[in-house]
């Protein structure tokens, strides 16, 4: 029994006296209580383990109440599978929310390649799901994990959308303003003369090297340098025919040459391409992979939990059931101590 927390007169004010107008005795009591719960009681558990934090027992309360208001029978399963899909949907925008924190934070874009932003995308999409997994419970289904896994993934395919639009922009303003003194003099006729044809494959070369050279371009820089010298070979070739220092079979070998350099950076920026696709693949089928085994643990986890708590509960009622045939042999036993003691006062009596 708890002691009383203050005198009659303080109770009607209690909210509003200080903790020394207190009863020490009660304060002592609350302390020791307070203790117990801290640092001895067992947490309690639902849904195979699921430690029930505040904001779940009063959800567990709220299911209770309305049941009541609504005059049908409080079911503690019913009420679980609910409280699992609130849990659980909270859960989900937890991780997304993490997710988006800590891409926002660290991705800067563009990215240098196609790996740089799906380590981190993998990276912290395996915390994002630690998040999830630590918070999730009778997820048997697997209906959130999957639900998560796929906002992940659009918001990453998203983000490298962004990522190649960035770099894009970026390529091709670099090349507006390096090709800037080749465009002017092609305008001005100046290459259509004998041997201007190797003076611009010179100037292109040389704005190719600037072009390499340049820092943090991403992952477009290839494709929008191929893109640029296919859009500019007709312009070459017009010049090539027009110089009247070489000779047939030598513009010949000139065309077959820039032919056979476009078709080689073309396979290589295809096969780059290809390795980035196969490399992405990989990379979030193993992600998706290490997820389920994860999940999968943890729903066994949760059997193993549910199981254990069954067993406690079983060997509890044993142990119950016991103490009450104890507790009636001892009142057997009495009574007929009693019966003993009333038979032998009669027998004292005849005699």
């Amino acid at each position: 029994t708890l002691f009383r927390s203050a005198s009659r007169k303080k109770l009607v004010v209690l909210d509003k006296i200080d903790e020394k107008d207190l009863d020490e005795d009660f304060v002592e009591q609350t302390k020791a209580f307070c203790n117990y719960i801290f640092n001895k009681c067992k947490e309690k558990t639902i849904g195979g383990g699921h430690p029930v934090t505040g904001k779940l027992l009063a959800e567990l309360a709220s299911c209770f109440v309305n049941a009541i208001q609504d005059g049908t029978t409080p079911c503690l399963e019913n009420t679980v599978q609910a409280l699992s899909q609130i849990e659980n949907q909270e859960a989900v925008q937890e991780a997304i929310s993490y997710y988006e924190k800590q891409m926002e934070a660290t991705v800067k874009l563009p990215t240098a390649t196609v790996k740089e932003l799906l380590n981190l995308h993998s990276n912290f999409e395996r915390e994002a799901m630690k998040i999830f997994m630590k918070r999730s419970f009778k997820n048997e289904d697997n209906e959130y994990q999957k639900q998560l896994e796929g906002v992940l993934k659009s918001k990453y395919e998203a983000l490298e959308l962004q990522n190649m639009k960035i770099s894009e922009n970026k390529c091709q303003d670099l090349l507006t303003l390096l090709s800037e003194p080749i465009k002017k003099k092609l305008s001005e006729g100046f290459y259509f003369k004998p041997g201007g044809y190797m003076i611009l494959v010179n100037e292109l070369q040389e704005m190719t090297e600037k072009y390499q050279k340049t820092p943090d371009k991403g992952v477009k820089a290839d494709e929008v340098l191929l893109k640029f010298h296919y859009e500019n070979e007709s312009t070459k070739m017009s010049i090539l025919q027009m110089d009247k220092t070489l000779s047939d079979k030598e513009k010949e070998i000139e065309k077959e040459r820039e032919k056979a350099e476009a078709v080689k950076q073309e396979n290589e920026m295809k096969e780059n391409l290809r390795a980035e696709a196969q490399a992405k693949m990989e990379e979030m089928q193993k992600n998706h992979e290490e997820n389920m085994a994860k999940m999968l643990q943890k729903l066994e986890d949760e059997k193993n939990q549910q199981k254990q708590a069954f067993e406690e509960m079983l060997q509890n009622k044993y142990q119950e059931q016991q103490r009450l045939r104890d507790e009636q042999a001892e009142a057997q036993i009495r009574l007929l101590q009693r019966q003993i003691d009333e038979l032998n006062s009669s027998s004292c009596s005849v005699m």
